[in-house]
């Protein structure tokens, strides 16, 4: 057997990795160009959304009983939805 580099430390602790696409290929071509793949934005964007907006809803409702370090991570969802979005209108930018 040919010499690999190791990607698991003898403890168990990863050390290094990389997964990219280097030669054509029937079954990795989708997602090979980020920029003509709009639904993996698309579907990151409804993602985002669809785990914030309940826990929004559930703060704005019952915000005594809400714990104070969920609060962040739903602003940071909206965040990334709306960096999602500006990237779409990037995209159309671009192709324009």
């Amino acid at each position: 057997m040919p010499y690999f580099q190791k990607l698991v430390h003898p403890n168990g602790v990863a050390l290094t990795g990389t997964w990219n696409i280097t030669e054509k290929s029937p079954y990795s071509g989708y997602f090979s160009n980020m920029y003509a793949s709009r639904d993996l934005v698309v579907v990151g964007i409804l993602g985002k959304l669809t785990s914030a907006t309940p826990q929004l809803v559930y703060l704005i409702l019952f915000t005594d009983q809400y714990p104070r370090m969920l609060i962040g991570p739903i602003f940071t969802d909206y965040i990334f939805a709306f960096l999602y979005w500006r990237f779409l209108k990037f995209l159309d930018q671009r192709t324009a």
